[in-house]
């Protein structure tokens, strides 16, 4: 059994089911092992599976062996997991617009996921690796899973070399001052370069702009992908520089990279991954400088949340785009740069909390000699009380494990470290009643705008669905591949844990939490096959849309009851 070709066939019909794309669940039905999926009148698929009674998901697809039965016909054939997306898009319920779309990002899917599964990372002993190979080695299992249950999250078109490139080297270009968006007085220069290749860049920049008869005083160096020259090209205004340097590894996002101890630097890229185009909108380093400003001032506020929410510091950017306004600027060149807070007396040094959907960074924690049966119940507290008081104070993070880093103190206590603020949602009627200030975002109203919500259970929903469902609920899965748990159990800690930060709130509040969340018989779910098959490529944020699904919560409790 190949188990990227297990775990990339689970995660569509996760999706598929979940979202219920094309009325999906019409089609299936379980029987002896096996998920049957119709295809039309004449034609099944058949995927090895296990029934679970008590899950938010009701099958795992146990087996990368694909049959397709005809009626009619005395044998199954098998079909190679790179056809199966064409088989699928047969059947008579698949939307014929979507088709083309589905089979190109299956096979880009299919490519990352091989080429992630020759880079197996072994943990000998997490006492005895380095801070910066621990958060590495960490990353590779969080890029290895990717987006729980999203089929194309491994589809990263022209940005897959960078998957393996143990480095990678940047071009740098000269932009005119005046069409650049920043807060910085320095360069990029000054705070990426050591001061030799500063020298050297300043030469440079002067020389090639003194041949072409430009005042070089009128122009700074901003550093880029490879892959973004044809962008920048077509830009014009900006000059390409005979002059290049080097950044580490990749992380995740494959256009964040490890650049010094506890720096990561972060390009714009027009690759379309997510099915976003990568870009670093100017509105968007602008409403992060605003967040970050508005998470301080809670913080300064609140100091048990303090002394577990540490912020990175994300205000070093420099973007610039064709649109000369800061709402319409696309950032088709922008690198910004992200300082990670200091993490003292940490027995787990930082790591992405992504991670941990994949069961070998728990079996690294159990060989290191972590209790995991005390480490998770006490993150799922830890991080609801968390979220969940940020919540009541009128903001919420984008709180899936890509944007999360963990560590754990002196006294094994889970620490979180929150990225990527221009993200930050907000609910401006709560703030203003917390009297907090309402931020400066600058924010393109002729599109969907998920920023500024109007209520607290619209904002909650970004708990349930990024907090829960893309975060808590694939680590819980993770975990019961270890043996000795499962899913109920989880569910049943969540509620736990709920229920106890609901008594420290205000009525208000706990009556949201109460109603949009442990009784309510729907929960709020993130699709994102139907937005992502039906988007328009150029979008710059990843696609999406808030379908309902069974609240799992009161499955459990009549479980339990039972």
């Amino acid at each position: 059994m190949h188990q990227w070709q297990t775990a990339q066939l689970h995660a569509l019909v996760a999706a598929l089911y979940l979202e219920n794309f094309a009325t999906f669940r019409r089609y299936c039905h379980f029987s002896h092992d096996q998920l049957l999926i119709a295809l039309d009148a004449s034609r099944t698929v058949q995927l090895p599976a296990r029934w679970q009674a008590v899950a938010m998901l009701p099958m795992t697809i146990t087996g990368d062996t694909i049959l397709l039965a005809v009626e009619g016909g005395e044998y199954a054939s098998e079909i190679p997991l790179a056809d199966f997306m064409t088989v699928l898009t047969t059947a008579t319920w698949w939307p014929a617009a979507t088709r083309e779309k589905a089979q190109s990002l299956w096979q880009h899917a299919l490519a990352g996921r091989a080429k992630l599964a020759d880079l197996a990372t072994e943990f000998s002993s997490l006492n005895s690796v380095t801070k910066a190979k621990l958060e590495q080695d960490f990353e590779l299992l969080a890029m290895q899973i990717d987006r729980p249950n999203h089929p194309f999250a491994h589809a990263k078109g022209e940005l897959l070399h960078l998957l393996v490139a143990p480095t990678t080297q940047v071009q740098w270009w000269a932009v005119p001052k005046a069409q650049i968006f920043s807060k910085q007085v320095n360069s990029p220069a000054t705070q990426l370069l050591a001061p030799t290749l500063q020298a050297e860049l300043e030469q440079v920049l002067h020389g090639t702009l003194e041949a072409k008869g430009v005042n070089a005083q009128d122009y700074l160096a901003l550093p880029a992908l490879p892959s973004e020259q044809p962008i920048i090209d077509a830009l014009q205004f900006a000059l390409p520089l005979p002059f290049q340097s080097e950044v580490q590894a990749a992380t995740s996002s494959l256009r964040s990279f490890y650049y010094q101890a506890d720096q990561h630097l972060k390009f714009a890229t027009s690759q379309a991954t997510l099915g976003a185009k990568r870009t670093m909108p100017a509105r968007y380093l602008h409403n992060g400088d605003a967040a970050f400003a508005l998470l301080q001032q809670i913080l300064q506020r609140d100091t048990k949340l303090a002394a577990c929410v540490q912020l990175c510091d994300e205000q070093a950017w420099w973007v610039s785009g064709a649109a000369p306004a800061l709402v319409d600027c696309q950032g088709e060149i922008g690198v910004q740069l992200r300082y990670f807070p200091a993490t003292p007396a940490a027995t787990l040094p930082r790591f992405t909390m992504a991670a941990l959907n994949h069961p070998a960074a728990w079996r690294a924690l159990q060989q290191a000699g972590f209790d995991i049966a005390s480490l998770w119940p006490r993150l799922i507290t830890a991080f609801t009380r968390t979220m969940l008081t940020l919540w009541q104070y009128g903001v919420l993070p984008e709180c899936h494990g890509q944007n999360i880093q963990l560590w754990l103190d002196e006294q094994q206590d889970w620490q979180f470290i929150l990225r990527d603020h221009d993200t930050l949602r907000i609910c401006r009627a709560q703030l203003e009643q917390q009297q907090l200030p309402v931020p400066d975002y600058q924010i393109n109203w002729h599109t969907p705008n998920t920023l500024v919500l109007d209520d607290q259970t619209k904002l909650l929903a970004y708990f349930t669905t990024l907090g829960i469902q893309v975060n808590l609920y694939p680590i819980a899965c993770a975990l019961s591949k270890l043996g000795d748990y499962n899913e109920a159990e989880f569910w049943q800690q969540l509620q736990q844990s709920i229920e106890a930060v609901a008594t420290s709130f205000a009525e208000p509040q706990q009556q949201i939490l109460t109603d949009a969340l442990l009784r309510a018989k729907a929960w709020p779910f993130k699709a994102i096959l139907t937005p992502l098959l039906n988007a328009d490529d150029q979008a710059t944020g990843m696609p999406s849309a808030l379908f309902d699904i069974a609240n799992p919560l009161r499955q459990v409790s009549r479980y339990v009851a039972s």
